[in-house]
């Protein structure tokens, strides 16, 4: 697992570098495609939040699609240790940076390697690119991360709740230190 991230950066890495003209070719059409298809699941997770009745066709697959709007779900940080819903929020908030960092790391490798005899040479507009190119296949996702922790719903008793974390209480502590990262990380 700690080994994909940087496989799939040198992946891009190489798709990236190959020249583009007027005649995309079936690389392209498939990274394009799975663009869509990507954008398409995030806008359908989306609206499974917002309580839209969508056709019974969908449903299925539905948990699947929340796998394209927050992908902290693929890591269960409580199997390393005791982790708070708060410090959750904030590791999932700060994906972006995560994912430059590995870009950065696997740039300078690439950059050390290029030295080596038949190493070729990275382009950083090439890197900058693909980074860019992720964030904005996962914007959806991004956004929403950094909302969550102001869509609360409010209760009988007139408290209100956070919607995707019931168990917290908006304007609690906890939820106010989560709302000022939320706010930070929308600047």
């Amino acid at each position: 697992l700690v080994t994909a991230p940087p496989l799939v950066v040198l992946g891009l890495h190489k798709i990236a570098a190959v020249s583009m003209d007027l005649n995309p070719t079936l690389v392209d059409m498939i990274s394009s495609s799975l663009f869509l298809l990507l954008v398409f699941c995030q806008v359908l997770a989306k609206m499974l939040s917002c309580d839209i009745v969508l056709p019974d066709s969908v449903l299925p697959w539905s948990e699947a699609m929340t796998y394209s709007l927050d992908l902290q779900n693929i890591f269960q940080w409580d199997c390393l240790a005791k982790v708070s819903f708060g410090t959750k929020f904030v590791l999932k908030m700060l994906i972006p940076i995560e994912v430059l960092l590995v870009f950065v790391l696997c740039y300078a490798f690439a950059r050390a390697a290029s030295i080596l005899p038949g190493g070729q040479r990275a382009d950083l507009s090439v890197a900058v690119n693909n980074y860019a190119s992720l964030t904005v296949t996962f914007f959806i996702g991004i956004v929403q991360s950094t909302v969550d922790v102001f869509q609360c719903y409010q209760h009988p008793n007139k408290l209100f709740s956070m919607l995707s974390a019931p168990h917290i209480i908006c304007s609690s502590p906890e939820w106010q230190q989560m709302a000022l990262a939320g706010l930070l990380a929308m600047l």
